[in-house]
């Protein structure tokens, strides 16, 4: 369960009494309103919209305290730490009652005003330590705050979603070379491994029984791949029929077993293709001479078990000269 506290957010001191109007006549508490909308419509994450509404729902409504609570458990709270940790705890035994009137559910923990509120399947509730410190429209300003806190969310969900398929490859669903780029870049010395696996015979499968049928077999073996791999393995698609996963390991020898995985998991599923590893080494040992990568192979043992030179070296390993793979990548041997 994680507890977030929220911070007030930075606007003009705070408004006159209600029942106070702006000189175009509107209320103070809703031109409040409206300005604490516009920074919760203009948050870059879900916590930090949270955040933001609960600020604003303290404010205009005259509450001490405010707490939202997420389905799986994570809590946000705003204002003291213990009134706001009290009115979390009794707001998630309580039965959900979102029907935004001032209510004295929360009296025994006192507390006896307070309103909750649905910000989508988020309960969102403010309370008071006094039965008149809420002010007469603190349901209607709560509902505004609200509604835009939705509109927010929404958006958010939105960008996610496009920042998602900006960075995926739309046949298979990995992840594309931009965030296989991004990922090396937070390599650990000695701890970060590379794979690079190739279908073969792909453009066989294009050419003789189509297109459709070599998506197929990108799809087929993606998920084939996948289900091999453990939990913070990354796989993306790199290329045509190229793809890479990047792994941390304590050693070349789990390299080489992640490898065997992949490679039984292709046969599993009827494909052939080459898998070559490398892992990353310390600057100090970066330019040293080696020993050309192999790659172990689903084909036969003999001749056709490697791949020739030149795959052998494409992206990943140079070959001959030194062992450098991306960033200091040294190949790891069959």
């Amino acid at each position: 369960m994680v507890y977030q506290e929220t911070r007030p957010t930075a606007l003009a001191p705070n408004a006159p009494a209600s029942g106070a109007v702006c000189r175009d006549g509107a209320p103070i508490s809703t031109r409040r309103a409206l300005e604490h909308s516009l920074l919760i419509m203009t948050a870059t994450s879900v916590t930090q919209l949270i955040s933001r509404t609960l600020a604003a729902a303290a404010e205009v409504t005259g509450a001490d305290v405010a707490c939202a609570i997420d389905p799986d458990g994570v809590r946000w709270l705003h204002g003291s730490p213990a009134l706001a940790t009290r009115l979390a705890d009794v707001a998630s035994a309580a039965p959900k009652s979102h029907h935004g009137g001032i209510t004295t559910q929360y009296a025994g923990c006192g507390m006896p005003a307070a309103i909750s509120m649905a910000l989508g399947d988020t309960l969102l509730v403010v309370a008071a330590t006094s039965a008149g410190r809420l002010v007469p429209e603190a349901g209607s300003l709560l509902a505004l705050i609200v509604a835009h806190a939705h509109a927010g969310r929404e958006r958010l969900r939105e960008l996610a979603h496009l920042a998602r398929r900006a960075d995926s490859d739309p046949l298979t669903g990995l992840r594309h070379h931009r965030p296989f780029e991004e990922r090396l870049g937070s390599s650990k010395p000695g701890r970060t491994a590379v794979l690079a696996v190739d279908v073969d015979g792909f453009k066989r499968i294009n050419d003789e029984r189509g297109h459709q049928a070599g998506d197929m077999a990108l799809v087929t073996l993606a998920d084939a791949l996948r289900s091999v791999l453990r939990g913070d393995d990354d796989l993306y698609r790199i290329g045509g029929d190229e793809f890479a996963v990047v792994v941390e390991v304590n050693g070349a020898a789990e390299v080489v077993n992640i490898a065997r995985r992949l490679l039984e998991a292709a046969r599993r599923a009827g494909h052939t293709i080459s898998v070559g590893a490398a892992i990353q080494v310390p600057v100090s040992l970066v330019g040293r001479p080696c020993i050309a990568p192999t790659r172990p192979s689903t084909r036969p043992s003999g001749p056709a078990a490697t791949p020739p030179a030149s795959r052998r070296s494409r992206r990943w390993a140079p070959c001959p000269g030194p062992a450098r793979v991306r960033r200091g990548y040294r190949p790891v041997p069959a």
